[in-house]
């Protein structure tokens, strides 16, 4: 900071390279004229002290843009807040700020409920499992009576061709036909049991599913226990591992490692590609504006100095507040914005007309004002190290940008950062004055004929 204190201070003094007078005219010669607009040799250390920036010149149609400011907003499918399924013991691995693809392990919970649950899962496939046996068992108790029923047939029609008694045999069918009728019932009652045992086990894994984020076949996909046993997955998992649903920002950590209670909010995870921006238009704007004008996203910082517009397409909400009077507009990006951020304020610029002919535009700060003239200073494509001073008319402004009528060029750089600077050395060596900085920042206006 005194540093540059101390470079305007000397540029302010105009101190000169040499008090010595400068040759005198010869005798009869006429007086030399200064030919050509006043220039300024800025060499690469006076640059970097004073802090010099250039900026080119370039076509916009500023006459017809409209400009609005406004932030970075998400869309409500774009939060994703990771919740805790379960109480118990969390051990976080996501931190915040870091970039994480759907399903990265986001941390872990060991909870007493997830206990619980492969609890009474194994206790709902033991039922399944005793339901299956007492299915076998009256499966094979009905095929054995009806066996001994077919037997006391055969052997009845062989009596009723003999001619013999029956009546002992006609009884003993009677009872076989009773217990039939008992071993089907509980055939029935085995098959009912079993379907309402996998129903139990089937709504216990699908609760587990859903607390883990593990799909039902997974977790009944082949495992190996802790003792080396043949087992499936929802068996031999002693933890609950947290996924991220989608890819995106780790925006905020809620917790840290330690317990937490059941729905607690642990991380929040933002997709930066489902941002959009909006602003605030008047209603008096709607009319220029017109239906769906096309949009560019431009960052808040200075022109020049901003990253590449970012094409958007520009909607209008149906409703309006009647309080404010203002118009909301919601500009969705046609590709991703390196830049944004989630309320990350810029600019959309609307095209309003047919920009047929283009203005020649340079941005507002980068014009200078010295009594009743703008100044710009245009860098000599010959030389880079010299900067011209040039008087520009101006045309029509956004506010950022300013259409240029004449004596700038497209393509042609101009001082962005330091056109002040250069306006008051300039100015105090007059209006014509050519010169050149010393690397201490100091300038040297060069009298006719010095260098």
């Amino acid at each position: 900071m005194k540093a540059k204190q101390s470079c305007l201070a000397l540029l302010l003094s105009m101190f000169g390279c040499s008090s010595a007078a400068p040759p005198p005219t010869p005798s009869g010669a006429p007086p030399t004229e200064t030919l050509g607009p006043p220039s300024i040799e800025v060499p690469r250390s006076v640059r970097e002290t004073l802090g010099i920036t250039f900026v080119r010149a370039e076509h916009r149609a500023v006459s017809s843009t409209v400009r609005l400011p406004g932030r970075f907003v998400s869309l409500p499918e774009a939060v994703l807040t990771v919740r805790a399924p379960l109480s118990g013991r969390l051990t976080l691995a996501a931190r915040a700020l870091e970039l994480v693809e759907a399903g990265t392990a986001i941390g872990t919970i060991a909870s007493p409920e997830l206990k619980r649950t492969q609890d009474e899962l194994h206790k709902a496939r033991h039922d399944v499992d005793e339901a299956k046996d007492l299915l076998s068992v009256a499966m094979a108790r009905q095929s054995e009576v009806e066996r001994s029923l077919q037997a006391l047939r055969v052997r009845l029609r062989r009596l009723e061709e003999a001619g013999g008694r029956r009546a002992e045999l006609e009884a003993e069918l009677e009872l076989q036909k009773s217990r039939l009728e008992v071993v089907t019932a509980e055939r029935r009652g085995a098959k009912n049991k079993i379907e309402r045992e996998e129903h139990h086990f089937g709504v216990q894994l699908s609760g587990l599913a859903e607390r883990t984020g593990l799909s039902g076949p997974a977790l009944r996909a082949p495992a190996v226990a802790s003792n080396g046993e043949p087992a499936e997955v929802w068996e031999t998992l002693s933890a609950i591992t947290l996924t991220a649903p989608r890819s995106g920002r780790v925006a905020t950590v809620h917790q840290g490692d330690g317990w937490v209670a059941a729905d607690s909010e642990l991380v929040t995870i933002i997709d930066e590609k489902g941002l959009w921006f909006e602003a605030f238009a008047l209603e008096g704007d709607l009319g220029r504006l017109g239906r769906l004008p096309r949009g560019a996203l431009v960052p808040a910082r200075a022109p020049g100095q901003s990253d590449a517009p970012v094409a958007a397409t520009v909607r209008f909400p149906p409703s309006a507040p009647t309080v404010t009077r203002r118009i909301r507009v919601i500009a969705e990006p046609e590709a991703p914005v390196p830049w944004a951020r989630l309320g990350q304020s810029g600019f959309v610029e609307m095209t309003i007309a047919d920009a047929r002919h283009p203005d020649v535009a340079v941005p507002t700060s980068a014009i200078v004002r010295d009594g009743l003239e703008h100044l710009v200073f245009r860098r000599d494509p010959a030389n880079p190290d010299l900067v011209v001073r040039v008087a520009v008319d101006l045309g029509e402004s956004d506010g950022r940008w300013t259409a240029i009528l004449n004596g700038i060029g497209i393509g042609d750089e101009v001082v962005l950062g330091g056109a002040s600077t250069l306006k008051v050395a300039t100015a105090r060596s007059g209006a014509r004055a050519k010169g050149h900085f010393h690397a201490d920042g100091s300038f040297h206006a060069a009298d006719e004929g010095q260098h």
